[in-house]
């Protein structure tokens, strides 16, 4: 028992892990990207 709850405390931790490293550089490319898209497609309806 003591095990397993070991192990679920280190899959917890891992899974905290990547959404504290991981999302943000995924939110923040994300969003990047879209405001990118958005000023290409007003600069082609401009024309």
């Amino acid at each position: 028992m003591l095990f397993s709850l070991g192990t679920l405390s280190i899959y917890i931790d891992r899974r905290l892990y990547f959404l504290e490293n991981f999302l943000p550089d995924f939110v923040s490319l994300a969003t990047y990207a879209f405001t990118i898209w958005i000023c290409i497609k007003k600069i082609i309806n401009d024309q």
